[in-house]
């Protein structure tokens, strides 16, 4: 589980049973958060990376909390 996927774990303020038996949904949530990062302009390669996990993890507790 990558140092993100974690974020995004204790955001939502998962188990670690429930983080694991999410992950998959927590992943394509991620992803789904970067896409439209990109597609709304956002430079990944030049944002803040503290700023884009950020709102990744913002993005992944609207759609899953």
């Amino acid at each position: 589980m990558t140092e993100l996927e974690k974020a995004v774990c204790n955001a939502l303020r998962l188990s670690t049973l429930a983080s694991e038996t999410l992950l998959p949904e927590i992943r394509r949530c991620i992803d789904i958060a970067r896409a439209e990062l990109i597609r709304s302009g956002v430079s990944v390669d030049k944002a803040d990376e503290n700023l884009v996990n950020s709102a990744i993890v913002t993005y992944c507790q609207m759609a899953m909390g």
